[in-house]
């Protein structure tokens, strides 16, 4: 791998998205290669079925290292030792050791992937964060403490063949599955667990679970803005789709409003956040279908 050396506010035009596919992105750009097509398959949606309050609308890390390696001839393997040196890697933190996330710095407790570098004539590790966009120096005392704190696998990248640099056939990772079915339990299971917030009363507003509900919904909005981006650059025959973009991002921001109108009327704002969800699951839905009409017949 050739020697790579990342500069403070290189990549900024991620911002809040999801941690781990924005440290994937920053290191794909400093490799010289784009981050278009992982954008373009770049779009899930999930549920936990072991943690209540958490989903999301990014693909799971063993499809990015399926993709990765037929895409870009790029292994993503995970870490098991010793933080690699000299090399940019994927370093998992948590951010209860990291001063610049002040929700979390000293307080709580939260995974957080970063891109970090360290020369063997240096004891403390660089990171780059593109999430917080934040370059620092971490101690090494620290940056193994909050590796091991993360209670994640950090990840190595390893070139090993030619990158394709056409994005012509790639489709959504969610038309591998039956998205129909996915959006029903998906959006069953959201609106139990958000009724339970009604519990909460005056309270509700500042509830660790009602944060984490949020955050992952704005999650879901960043990735599909990240998705219409990419269509727009891409060299796709339908970029004519990216058309569909404001009304599927803008379907998910009412769900963000209405959900926010929970904190204010309980009722009336769980009524209008049941009505957007559906609208916004029914949007996705069928704008997946005519991609997969195009799939079809490409």
């Amino acid at each position: 791998m050739r020697e790579v050396m990342y500069v403070k506010g290189e990549y900024t035009s991620l911002g809040a998205y999801d941690c781990l596919i924005n440290a994937l992105l920053f290191w794909m750009q400093g490799q010289s290669l784009s981050s278009t097509s992982l954008c373009l398959y770049n779009w899930d949606f999930h549920t936990s079925a072991t943690k209540p309050f958490l989903f999301g609308g990014t693909i799971h890390i063993s499809s990015i290292q399926s993709f990765m390696k037929e895409r870009h001839g790029v292994e993503i393997m995970e870490i098991d030792g010793e933080l690699p040196v000299d090399e940019p890697f994927i370093m998992a933190l948590d951010a209860y050791c990291l001063p610049y996330i002040e929700e979390f710095y000293g307080k709580k407790r939260q995974p957080h992937f970063v891109v970090a570098e360290r020369r063997s004539t240096q004891r403390n590790y660089q990171i780059y964060d593109s999430y917080y966009r934040v370059s620092m120096s971490l101690s090494e005392d620290l940056a193994e403490k909050g590796s091991a704190m993360s209670g994640k696998p950090g990840y190595r990248m390893r070139v090993e063949g030619a990158a394709s640099t056409c994005t012509a056939t790639i489709f959504p990772y969610m038309l591998d599955r039956d998205y129909e079915k996915v959006y029903r339990v998906s959006r069953l299971w959201m609106t139990a667990q958000a009724l339970t917030f009604e519990s909460l009363g005056a309270a509700l507003k500042e509830a660790e679970a009602f944060k984490k509900f949020f955050s992952c919904l704005r999650g879901v909005t960043r990735a599909r803005e990240r998705y219409f981006e990419a269509l727009r650059v891409g060299d796709l025959p339908w970029r004519e789709m990216t058309e569909a973009g404001p009304d599927v991002v803008g379907k998910w921001l009412a769900v963000e409003k209405n959900m926010i109108r929970m904190t204010l009327d309980f009722t009336t704002g769980y009524v209008l956040f049941l009505n957007s969800l559906d609208k916004a699951f029914e949007r996705e839905t069928a704008f997946l279908k005519t991609l997969e009409k195009i799939k079809r017949e490409s």
